[in-house]
């Protein structure tokens, strides 16, 4: 029998750059593809095993000759973009480079069932000071071009862009969930959260949560809560929790939520 904690299936995880210079920010618009016409930042899959910022910083070299230091990415966002896709019930549903949700439903004649897919984006800030040399070039993928940060073109961008754009770049941290059926934004949510939990727990002397004082433990009991709503961050630590309880708690919750910290992200 499987692990519990394993993942049935392997996630879809993509990076996207948001790079900032002056008061502007590079934005390409897509020559191919599903994005074709559209703008977005600097966007890639990220490869099995591999950190969310150093693809960044490899997407940005791949599809706009941008160098980055990795380093130096700050992680702002985490959104769920859950697509809406339809098949036949009798078809068998296997395990693909992206994962199905487990809920369903059915058209009105019974015929075909629908399902989601699931693609974890993590929003990555770099912002450049005046005297780097930022010089993006045309490639196959995208044709860069500058914008003013108070000029951002929406109109010819994903639909969800323009509901978590603003609160990122004035430096808030941001969890949610985006539900499309084709280019079409079906429903959202999204929240702010004091630091996204992958920061926090990076912080942990050694990567041992037994190494912090009780106070961040329950802290990032708090950011748990905040991430998913659904989570209430006293059910995580109550009040009078003693240290090994909140961090069996944080733990299990952990596996259950964070999806980055699946085994399948950190293999080889």
């Amino acid at each position: 029998m499987a692990s519990r904690f394993a993942p049935p299936c392997p996630q879809t995880i993509v990076s996207q750059v948001l790079l900032l210079q002056q008061g502007r920010i590079l934005l390409g618009t897509w020559k191919d593809g599903h994005l074709k016409g559209r703008k977005t930042g600097m966007l890639g899959e990220v490869k099995k095993g591999e950190d969310p910022l150093v693809a960044g910083a490899r997407v940005a070299s791949e599809v706009a000759c941008v160098h980055l230091d990795s380093n130096r990415l700050e992680r702002r966002g985490i959104f769920t973009m859950r697509e809406k896709i339809s098949s036949s019930i009798n078809r068998s549903i296997s395990c693909s480079s992206e994962q199905k949700i487990l809920n369903k439903g059915h058209d009105t004649d019974n015929r075909t069932a629908v399902e989601f897919v699931d693609i974890e984006e993590h929003e990555l800030i770099y912002e450049a000071s005046p005297l780097e040399m930022i010089e993006p070039k045309e490639t196959e993928w995208i044709k860069p071009e500058w914008f003013d940060i108070d000029d951002i073109p929406f109109d010819h961008m994903p639909m969800d862009d323009r509901e978590w754009y603003p609160s990122i770049l004035e430096g808030q941290c941001m969890r949610g969930t985006f539900t499309f059926d084709g280019d079409r934004m079906l429903d959202h949510e999204i929240w702010t959260v004091p630091r996204i939990i992958l920061d926090i727990l990076r912080e942990a002397p050694n990567g041992d949560l037994n190494e912090l004082q009780i106070a961040d433990l329950k802290y990032i009991a708090l950011c748990t809560g905040l991430k998913n709503p659904k989570i209430s961050w006293w059910k995580v630590a109550p009040p009078r929790s003693r240290k090994k309880d909140l961090i069996k708690s944080l733990t299990r919750y952990d596996r259950q939520h964070q999806k980055w910290k699946d085994d399948w992200y950190y293999s080889n």
